[in-house]
């Protein structure tokens, strides 16, 4: 099944919806901590930010709340038409970040949010590269992903290793910090922030990271077989 497929039917099907996540409420007031001065600084110029996996749209409608202009990057159309629904005000787009470019011009937006869908993807450095793109200069990329760090990495090999490492589950990636620090880096990204999400430290369910775009992109990573 490819890729497009499986979202394509998850979006599809009933499910718990993503605004039922836990976390959910301590990712909004991270973004509004982070936007809340850039929008200050903005001098009457509306910001454009881009959620990039916007789901269903309900950061979209977060974020338009707090007075953005917004738009939304899904793979699925039946999420992408869900987005609409919920944010007709909304500029949503179907496209994959692997599969650059999506359908939005360089240098186009302010901040981009992209939130538990780097863990998802097989091109990494593709997908931080083409969010490189659309920001503009010293544009914020503001993420979160499955926190991993060493305490509990070790929690899950002893006790929980074949439910966290699924092979029917969307997960194909797992990031320590010092990981995702050089995927950023390498896509010309200079992290300045980290926040943990969800449980207590060491046990963080995912880590919320700001980036700012730096320079352009790096050469991919050389695969190893």
């Amino acid at each position: 099944m490819r890729v497009k497929e499986f979202y394509e039917g998850y979006w599809q099907q009933d499910y718990a919806p993503p605004q039922s996540d836990p976390t959910s409420a301590q990712r909004m007031v991270r973004l509004e901590a982070v936007l809340g001065p850039l929008m200050a600084a903005s001098r009457g110029t509306t910001r454009h930010v881009l959620d990039a996996g916007c789901g269903d749209g309900a950061f979209l409608v977060f974020l338009r709340r707090l007075g953005l202009r917004v738009s939304g990057l899904e793979l699925a159309e039946a999420a992408a038409a869900r987005a609409r629904r919920r944010c007709p005000d909304a500029d949503v787009q179907v496209g994959s970040l692997e599969e650059p470019p999506v359908r939005f011009d360089d240098q186009t937006f302010d901040a981009v949010w992209c939130s538990e869908v780097l863990e998802q993807l097989f091109g990494v450095h593709n997908a931080l590269a083409e969010l490189n793109r659309l920001l503009k200069p010293g544009g914020l990329l503001m993420l979160t992903t499955p926190y991993h760090g060493f305490a509990k990495n070790l929690l899950i090999a002893a006790v929980a290793f074949d439910g966290h490492y699924n092979p029917d589950l969307s997960h194909i990636r797992f990031f320590t910090r010092r990981t995702l620090a050089r995927s950023l880096r390498r896509a010309g990204f200079e992290p300045v922030r980290w926040e943990g999400l969800g449980r207590v430290w060491p046990l963080w369910k995912s880590v919320f990271v700001v980036a700012r775009k730096a320079g352009p992109p790096g050469p991919p990573p050389q695969v190893v077989g």
